[in-house]
């Protein structure tokens, strides 16, 4: 789960980076957009309780299907809002175009780990062996996509990637 959340994020940064012109006031949105989206994933978990554990499996189908279609909005976006590619971006049209990027993607990932963490302890996997699985698969996913990217891997197939880790 932490190496599709990391896999996804870097990618998806990368194509709003693209997408603005390189524009920091981007990369602040997304992140920003993003930890709204991991808070507002976490709270619904934690408010479907004891259901929790039965949302494992799609979130993790949904962390592998929501990067693929956020980087196919990502990279229609300016036909999608009219805007030649020698134009900037308006501030206001920057941030509508990143939230569905962003926040679908950022929902799974903050929905998956408290699932993750639930269905731990009802097999009797302390959440703190939960979390540093967690943390590991974010370090192989961050290796995983800065070798992949140096060695000119194209995205989408890190993004396909991305969705068989979730079928595993």
């Amino acid at each position: 789960a932490g190496a599709q959340v990391l896999v996804a994020q870097s990618l998806l940064v990368r194509e709003e980076l693209l997408l603005y012109g390189g524009n920091e006031i981007a990369v602040g949105s997304f992140l920003g957009l993003w930890l709204i989206g991991i808070a507002v994933g976490a709270q619904w978990v934690r408010r479907a309780g004891e259901r929790a554990t039965r949302l494992i499996l799609p979130l993790l189908l949904l962390q592998g299907i929501t990067p693929l279609l956020a980087t196919l909005l990502a990279r229609s976006a300016r036909a999608l809002a009219d805007i030649p590619p020698y134009e900037p971006f308006p501030l206001a049209d920057l941030v509508l175009w990143t939230a569905p990027v962003a926040l679908p993607v950022a929902r799974c990932g903050g929905a998956l780990m408290p699932a993750l963490a639930a269905g731990g302890r009802r097999v009797g996997v302390s959440v703190t062996t939960v979390y540093v699985t967690e943390s590991l698969g974010s370090v192989l996913g961050g290796a995983m996509t800065t070798t992949a990217l140096a060695v000119d891997v194209d995205p989408g197939v890190l993004l396909l990637g991305c969705l068989t880790l979730g079928c595993v």
